[in-house]
């Protein structure tokens, strides 16, 4: 998956840059990009949100006009 993100990025004259393999074992960047696109869009809650171990995030959905 590497090479081919590498490969397109060159393409298209771009800086492909991916994190290190050690910090790809888990989906954490996956979040941290979700809720920056949520708060790109303005979709954002107060400290009182309620945590909850499993939910979908269908209702997340954005529109791809804030993914930067």
């Amino acid at each position: 998956m590497r090479e081919r993100f590498a490969g397109l990025a060159r393409e298209r004259g771009l800086d492909f840059r991916p994190p290190r393999l050690a910090w790809c074992t888990d989906n954490a960047a996956m979040v941290a990009w979700t809720g920056r696109l949520q708060l790109l869009a303005g979709r954002v809650d107060g400290l009182n949100l309620p945590a909850f171990a499993r939910g979908g995030i269908r209702s997340w959905a954005v529109d791809g006009s804030a993914a930067g």
